[in-house]
């Protein structure tokens, strides 16, 4: 199950744990496309949306950290959505 984490140090970070799924996620094109967290979820704290602008994946740690541009309320509600695309996400998968 993926889950989504903050951490108290990183007040602008937000982590994106794949747990059994292996990263990173990619899109069953041809070619193949990378996930894109700054395009293909979206970030609401407390209820209002917050972009992501910058994000990297941690091969060590299997997760996306998703960075705001703004400290975000640790304590608050925070909601990840994505939008599943159809054929969905595949992981465990290279790309070229």
């Amino acid at each position: 199950m993926i889950t989504v984490q903050t951490n108290g140090p990183y007040p602008n970070r937000i982590q994106l744990l794949l747990g059994d799924w292996v990263g990173p996620l990619v899109r069953p094109t041809s070619p193949p496309e990378a996930f894109d967290p700054s395009v293909d979820l979206e970030v609401y704290v407390d209820g209002l949306p917050v972009p992501v602008s910058a994000w990297f994946f941690d091969r060590i740690n299997n997760r996306y950290l998703l960075f705001t541009d703004r400290p975000i309320n640790l304590r608050g509600v925070i909601q990840v959505i994505h939008h599943m695309p159809d054929p969905p996400f595949q992981y465990g998968v290279a790309i070229g």
